[in-house]
């Protein structure tokens, strides 16, 4: 069983779940100035079309002058963001990563256990600062973006929303890990109890939500922002995938998924605790796209995992059936607001851009524009995923 002591052996904390137990570094030794040099830059160089030539110029640095976990995670938000500018900021996408970006992008995505490609953590774990530490963590006015695309509010609001939530979701992880221990000493007030605060974080979850409209708008977002959210495994423009250039001249094309929520620790871990199962391999992919150390814990976890099971033994205890169903209800409420978010950020945007005629920018990639950055059909799969926690209410 998983004591709260051994979350840190997953890089977890106790009060603020996936996200780092301290506030991200905000910068490399001198050694890496070159990296920050070019991200604190980055949205002049893209819109200045230097990016490049920014690129293309820089020197090969080793990754050994990295000696913490909080400079290797900080490195993998820079070279993540350097990518994806140098891929997707030219009028024609580009097909190859240069060795001075490629072969310190590979050696820090293994260190972490991630891909070498920009993710949820890099963009919403790692990449921010909480402007005021005195005020709640769960306030996404209390967070800004380290290093962002096009510098924009929107953007950094839309990094800030989901790191929010994190933080606001982080409690349930303790909590469930108090649940499971209550129900193998068969302590049904305790889980009730635990069932009932999770219900409550996940009210506070779904709350939040609906704040992103408030700073990031959503054709601003469809045409600047998401054109630098994709992976390199879009239809057409990459179809063989990314040349990661290697060590001695050599490399090859290497496919991934760009960053989406569904490789959120946190989500995953709910619906693991809960019970809910979902038919989808997409899902499953996604744990690879987590840091090394989160992936393991959720593996863990699933051995141990023992609500759903405990709940379903004991239909006598009419109050473990009924919080462990109002948990669901809440899982299934944030659900529906992040259907209505999708909607709204992608899918309509992406049938006003289809219909604008001579539109000539590059958010409409091939005939995938409608797609989520993840490269799913949003709706669609967000809905299946809210129709089958829906569906994992037990029954009396």
């Amino acid at each position: 069983m998983a004591a709260l002591s051994m979350l840190e052996e997953y890089h977890i904390s106790p009060t603020n779940g996936f996200l780092p137990a301290e506030p991200p570094l905000e910068r490399l030794p001198k050694r890496y100035e070159r990296w920050e040099r070019i991200c604190s830059d980055l949205p002049t160089l893209i819109q200045s079309g230097q990016i490049t030539n920014a690129v293309d110029e820089l020197p090969l640095c080793s990754t050994e002058w990295l000696n913490s976990e909080p400079e290797w995670r900080r490195a993998y938000v820079l070279l993540g963001f350097i990518a994806n500018a140098y891929l997707w900021g030219p009028e024609k996408p580009a097909n190859r990563l240069p060795a001075s970006l490629s072969i310190p992008f590979l050696a820090v995505s293994e260190h972490l256990g991630i891909p070498p490609v920009p993710t949820f953590a890099a963009q919403n774990l790692w990449n921010i600062q909480f402007l005021d530490p005195t005020q709640p963590m769960h306030d996404p006015a209390n967070i800004s973006a380290l290093v962002s695309f096009t510098g924009a509010p929107d953007e950094s609001w839309f990094f800030a929303v989901p790191a929010a939530i994190e933080a606001r979701g982080a409690p349930m992880i303790s909590l469930a890990l108090a649940a499971f221990e209550a129900a193998s000493s068969r302590n049904a007030e305790r889980v009730i109890d635990c069932l009932n605060q999770i219900s409550e974080h996940l009210e506070g979850c779904t709350h939040i939500l609906p704040r992103m409209y408030e700073r990031n708008n959503p054709s601003f977002f469809y045409n600047r922002i998401r054109p630098f959210l994709l992976g390199t495994q879009v239809p057409l423009e990459l179809s063989d995938g990314v040349y990661y250039e290697e060590e001695n001249g050599e490399g090859r094309n290497r496919q991934y998924k760009g960053p989406t929520a569904a490789e959120s620790s946190l989500w995953h871990f709910v619906d693991i605790a809960l019970g809910v199962s979902h038919d989808d391999e997409f899902l499953l992919e996604m744990r690879q796209y987590m840091p090394g150390p989160h992936r393991q814990f959720l593996a863990h976890v699933a051995k141990i995992a023992n609500i759903r099971e405990y709940v379903t033994s004991h239909p006598q205890e009419i109050g473990l059936y009924a919080a462990f169903n109002k948990c669901l209800e809440c899982l299934v409420a944030f659900r529906n607001k992040h259907v209505q978010m999708v909607s709204r950020y992608i899918v309509v945007p992406s049938r006003a851009s289809s219909k604008a005629s001579g539109n000539n920018n590059k958010t409409v990639v091939s005939n995938s524009a409608a797609k989520g950055t993840g490269g799913t059909a949003p709706v669609e799969f967000l809905k299946q995923i809210r129709d089958e926690t829906l569906e994992s209410r037990v029954r009396g």
